[in-house]
């Protein structure tokens, strides 16, 4: 019986890899489909412009404290303390000294955040201290006198005898709708590069709240001194700051060695 089948052979695919390289077989399978890169680490344009503010834009500074930071700090919050004309000469003061920096949004040109910067010198608790027996108000007497302890407390300048001046980032806020977005850190580091640049050795914040400590923390700044509402008391034995509620228990004082630190990125 013959058979009318003939037996072919399959040949193998073989592809030759290139020179220099072993002979072996490759699969022939289908590239896989490129990777998609993750949403989160790509790098997309900050919405916000860090800039320094027009003296026609200082009233508006003075709206937008008045709206947001004068009804939450917990300093005035504690005392019931609302913008005055002495407050609002003091903010004004450091505006005109030319070191703060606010927030805008690129598009609209909205201000959505202020970081007030000044620079302070070893005798300006002697002249706040004054400034505070001047006043008819008891609550912005004990308010100055606060921030004249404030200023003298960790003593910096017997730390450093070297220093005559200390770049200090005095209040940072942003606007109820633009928080958790990275917005305080953009201007703690936008301040921090203006300090460098303008050749500031030390640079000092102090930190009245929570959230703002942790920032600092963030950033590596050194805690110099803690000082808990609570403890605080005036000339005659009597507490300051009625009904601290947590977690803004007390002032946190830190500082920044800047003298040959490299500027933050713009990241």
């Amino acid at each position: 019986m013959s058979s009318s089948f003939r037996f072919t052979k399959i040949p193998r695919i073989i592809c030759r890899p290139f020179s220099g390289t072993s002979h072996k077989f490759y699969s022939t399978k289908p590239c896989p489909e490129p990777r998609r890169m993750n949403p989160r680490k790509c790098k997309k344009k900050s919405p916000y412009i860090i800039c320094e503010p027009k003296v026609e834009e200082f009233p508006n500074v003075l709206k937008i404290m008045e709206k947001n930071y004068f009804r939450e700090e917990p300093t005035l919050k504690f005392l019931g303390l609302k913008l005055n004309k002495t407050l609002a000469t003091r903010i004004m003061d450091r505006l005109n000294e030319g070191n703060s920096l606010v927030a805008k949004c690129k598009y609209t040109g909205r201000m959505l955040g202020v970081s007030l910067n000044e620079t302070v010198k070893p005798w300006d608790s002697v002249l706040l201290a004054r400034l505070a027996e001047k006043q008819e108000c008891p609550k912005t007497k004990k308010l100055l006198m606060f921030y004249s302890f404030l200023e003298g407390a960790p003593r910096l300048f017997d730390k450093n005898r070297c220093l005559f001046e200390i770049f200090s980032t005095t209040n940072v806020f942003i606007d109820k709708g633009e928080r958790n977005y990275g917005l305080g850190l953009k201007l703690t580091k936008a301040s921090v590069n203006l300090a460098i640049d303008r050749n500031y050795k030390l640079l000092r914040c102090d930190a009245t709240n929570f959230a703002f400590s942790q920032l600092l923390e963030r950033l590596k700044f050194k805690l110099e001194l803690h000082i808990p509402y609570e403890t605080y008391v005036d000339k005659h034995g009597e507490r300051v700051f009625q009904n601290v509620q947590v977690p803004n228990v007390g002032v946190k004082i830190y500082t920044l060695n800047i003298e040959k630190r490299k500027k933050f990125s713009d990241e």
